[in-house]
């Protein structure tokens, strides 16, 4: 059984464009004898047939990260959760060899920390919303959803369902508010609070929006923001 080919056809099956040697930026070559990654039960569960290999590839990955890759700084780990709950691993290892030239220190050693992830509530709050506007409505609904579960799911649990109306997206586009990373930032934010169907949360967070829609002149109803996401299915 060739691992690598099997991890390359699974990686084509999810996404054909992914390629991680790419994606880490940097050539790492780790002493395998010297790789460890604590806690020991993260790695211990893997079949023996595949422990080298995935022992090698988190190695390199800590490199990069170690070495300042923006890839493997921003890379988290889906798994099954560890006992002690921890959501966390650590790699070490000693580099034999790198591109570029890195310093390593005397001993050409490194220790990196990656984020594990357990459920898909572990995952990182969005930041780049234009990078999520981009998506289309699969982004959006990122966005949204994941900041409704940080920061109203404990006071409001059930969030009210939602769709888009026709011109949301439209109008946000040829306003290109889609360019203005803190406008829709706010807007995106107000519209999350309306999904809580509480007239206070929701009001306050609209406020900066509207406001800075009027300051690009553009005349907007009182609650427009609101309309643009209409609760309901």
């Amino acid at each position: 059984m060739n691992i690598r080919r099997i991890s390359d056809w699974v990686g084509q099956f999810f996404n054909p464009e992914f390629d991680l040697d790419d994606r880490l930026e940097y050539l790492v070559d780790p002493e395998i004898d010297s790789i460890t990654i604590r806690p020991e039960q993260f790695s211990i569960r893997w079949p023996n047939l595949i422990r080298d290999e995935m022992h090698s590839l988190l190695a390199k990955v800590g490199g990069c990260k170690h070495m300042g890759s923006l890839f493997a700084c921003e890379l988290c780990l889906a798994t099954l959760a560890v006992i002690n709950a921890r959501k966390e691993i650590e790699i070490s290892a000693k580099i034999s060899t790198s591109e570029p030239d890195f310093d390593w220190g005397s001993d050409n050693t490194f220790a990196q920390l990656v984020p594990l992830l357990f459920t898909p509530e572990d995952l990182p709050l969005p930041t780049d919303v234009l990078n999520s506007w981009d998506k289309g409505e699969s982004g959006v609904r990122y966005v949204i959803d994941h900041w409704y579960t940080h920061y109203w799911h404990n006071a409001f649990p059930n969030p009210l369902a939602y769709r888009f109306s026709v011109s949301f997206f439209e109008s946000i586009t040829r306003h290109e508010i889609d360019a203005e990373e803190l406008v829709l930032k706010k807007i995106l934010l107000a519209a999350t609070a309306i999904l809580t169907n509480h007239t206070s949360t929701y009001m306050t967070n609209m406020t900066f929006a509207q406001k800075e829609l009027a300051r690009q002149q553009m005349i907007h109803r009182k609650l427009e923001v609101a309309m643009m996401l209409k609760p309901g299915v």
